[in-house]
């Protein structure tokens, strides 16, 4: 493998288990979604200089899935759902290089389809997880937020889908930026996200040698209990409901 893709490797490799690390633990909000934007942007840069679409989708893959393995030594901060999504990120961002090229058109759509799975995920965990009847619980839930503030519950998926056609376009935007950036100020971007990921690296605690056990030991995080908890609530609250919302 060519040394830009090593590089943007290490890049992205430092920031997750570095700023990631950090901002998941603190739960800072929108860090998903902040550090898939990042990954993108890298993800542009180290296929701007590909010479073909093959090379492109290769590092794009190469740079994700050594990311993901990296992620799995983490420190401190989740391990196994951010795992999956930079994997699953980098997988998406090739599909949208391979039908359009190495160009900002194919950057584009790559970032883009790259930006739905922080959408994605959290549902498609909780479905795992729980089942349908999680969504049946939000539904009811939603019906009766809406309700109190005078919204029409049915317009619950109009809103969800314009919020995730706005992001995907700003997704989009980024692309086209960073396919433009010069040299000068992909050097000085690199510089500081490596620097600051670096300084926010944990010493290695005792689950940074078991991997695979950290991992699941996210599953018993005080916040993953607590959402079980609350979702246990909705359930039961669902099932006080006279009539179901339809809303989703």
């Amino acid at each position: 493998m060519e040394d830009p893709a090593r590089r943007y490797a290490a890049a992205q490799s430092v920031t997750e288990v570095g700023l990631g690390s950090l901002l998941h633990g603190l739960h800072v909000p929108l860090t998903g979604h902040f550090l898939s934007l990042n990954q993108g942007v890298l993800l542009t840069w180290a296929i701007r200089s590909a010479a073909s679409r093959k090379e492109a989708v290769r590092r794009s893959s190469f740079i994700s899935t050594l990311s993901a393995l990296v992620k799995s030594f983490s420190p401190a901060g989740k391990r196994l759902f951010p795992m999956i999504a930079i994997a699953t990120q980098g997988g998406l961002y090739s599909v949208g290089v391979a039908l359009l090229g190495v160009n900002a058109g194919g950057a584009a759509l790559g970032l883009a389809l790259l930006s739905l799975w922080p959408f994605a995920q959290p549902l498609l965990m909780a479905y795992l997880i729980f089942g349908s009847p999680w969504f049946e619980a939000w539904n009811v839930l939603w019906g009766k937020v809406a309700n109190a503030l005078a919204i029409d519950p049915n317009r619950g998926p109009q809103v969800l889908v314009a919020v995730i056609v706005v992001y995907t376009l700003l997704a989009a935007g980024v692309a086209l930026l960073a396919w433009r950036a010069g040299w000068a100020f992909q050097n000085r971007y690199l510089a500081k996200l490596t620097a600051r990921a670096q300084g926010l690296t944990a010493r290695p605690s005792s689950d940074a040698r078991r991997p695979i056990p950290g991992a699941f030991r996210d599953l018993l995080h005080p916040w993953f209990l607590a959402s079980a908890v609350l979702g246990c609530l909705a359930f039961w609250w669902a099932g006080q409901a006279s009539e179901p919302v339809l809303a989703f």
